[in-house]
């Protein structure tokens, strides 16, 4: 929620099937992360607070679909495509995408991992793209945790069709 306005999580959570008073509430921690949201539970007693598993799916469906588009539209943009050639991102890979809109939703789909991903994504070259995927060396500066590394690769390895 730290990087949504509070017009937006209201109107997701209602959209979710949250009632409006829950999300007027909720909608109230825009914004906040760390100390400051832990104290925003506190102060509104949310400790115990849950939405439905059917509003967490929907939740999940509407940001996926939101992570999505941005990955897609970071792949095509004018600049990108002059540099590294033209993404089909209709045809690409799914295995490539859920790892792209992962590494967007996480903060690690920058401009430095484009100089190495970006010409396997063009090419829809899982093989490639497992490679530097797998390259620890290449996620240092982004401070990846080493969970979100391994389990980024295993997803990959198990989902893509890599040719030999």
């Amino acid at each position: 929620m730290k990087l949504k306005d509070s017009e937006k999580i209201k109107k997701d959570l209602v959209a979710a099937g949250a009632n409006l008073k829950d999300a007027e509430i909720l909608s109230r921690a825009a914004g906040l992360s760390g100390q400051s949201a832990k104290a925003f539970i506190t102060t509104h007693k949310l400790e115990e607070f849950e939405i439905t598993e059917e509003a967490q799916v929907s939740l999940f469906e509407m940001t996926y679909k939101e992570e999505e588009a941005e990955a897609k539209r970071l792949c095509t943009k004018a600049d990108v495509q002059a540099k590294y050639g033209s993404c089909n991102w209709a045809q690409l890979s799914s295995a490539i995408k859920q790892i792209l809109v992962d590494l967007k939703f996480r903060g690690d789909y920058t401009g430095g991992t484009r100089r190495f991903l970006q010409k396997h994504v063009v090419a829809n070259d899982a093989k490639g793209f497992l490679f530097e995927l797998n390259k620890r060396s290449n996620w240092a500066s982004l401070r990846v945790p080493n969970d979100r590394f391994k389990r980024r690769v295993s997803f990959f390895r198990a989902n893509a069709l890599i040719k030999p």
